[in-house]
């Protein structure tokens, strides 16, 4: 069986997509794990992918082989509304799915990028999307951190200035030392950054889904109203940050 996934968002929304690879170890009618292809945006968002033992491919949409419209996938599953119907049809597939596919397409473009709230998360939402159903998957990502754990050790990544100033003011460490995570765009070193600490305050939704899948302590600050419910697999707390604090 052979499966393409298409992902053109950015980096943190493929990085929660990626569970869907766990989803598709007991697909029906597969006698064995099916061979998947993976396209995104670009060499960033491929990356998150490209070492993945379960990915046979991965192609940025700028540098995909001739060979790969003329392969016939038995499933393709589009996860970003960016994906053209032109695209789309240019692609093979006895079955289509997914984002311009799908009845359910503009369902789902309201819960991701709109205002329709569901009692859903990310991962059950775009599970249903790859009409596989979600049963606590977290992230496939392969990637050894380089950086080792100190369990004296809390780390902030607050990009809110004024958020950032009242955590550390009111924040009680006991016996745990302060560390502040600098910024990483790049993945890798993100999750470097981020491994160093037992303990993760955060503002940042990838950050926290870093964390999350570093099964670190997490203490998510909600600045944002989020569409969809926010999944930390009971490895923490979500607070709601009031108003007046992060203006």
């Amino acid at each position: 069986m052979k499966i393409l996934i298409i992902h053109t968002g950015n980096p943190c929304e493929c990085f929660i997509a990626s569970s869907i690879l766990r989803g598709f170890k007991n697909k029906k009618h597969c006698q064995k794990y099916p061979e998947v292809y993976i396209i995104t945006a670009d060499k960033e968002c491929a990356s998150i992918f490209k070492h993945n033992s379960h990915v046979r491919k991965v192609y940025t949409l700028n540098s995909i082989p001739i060979e790969v419209f003329k392969e016939k996938f038995d499933e393709m599953i589009v996860l970003h509304p960016q994906v053209d119907t032109q695209f789309i049809d240019a692609m093979q597939s006895y079955e289509k799915m997914g984002f311009n596919c799908s009845e359910d397409s503009d369902y789902f473009f309201d819960i991701l990028y709109g205002n329709k709230r569901t009692r859903m998360n990310m991962f059950q939402v775009y599970f249903k999307m790859a009409g596989i159903k979600w049963k606590g998957q977290g992230y496939d990502f392969d990637y050894a951190p380089k950086s080792r754990c100190k369990s004296n050790r809390t780390g902030l990544a607050v990009a809110n200035a004024n958020l950032r100033n009242f955590i550390i003011d009111k924040l009680s460490l006991d016996e745990s030392k302060l560390w502040i995570i600098p910024y990483k765009k790049n993945i890798f070193k993100k999750i470097d950054e981020v491994n160093r600490c037992k303990r993760i305050v955060t503002d940042d939704f990838f950050t926290m889904n870093v964390a999350s899948h570093l099964k670190k302590n997490i203490y998510f600050l909600k600045t944002l109203p989020y569409t969809t419910r926010i999944e930390i697999f009971g490895n923490g707390y979500i607070y709601s940050v009031p108003s007046n604090i992060i203006k």
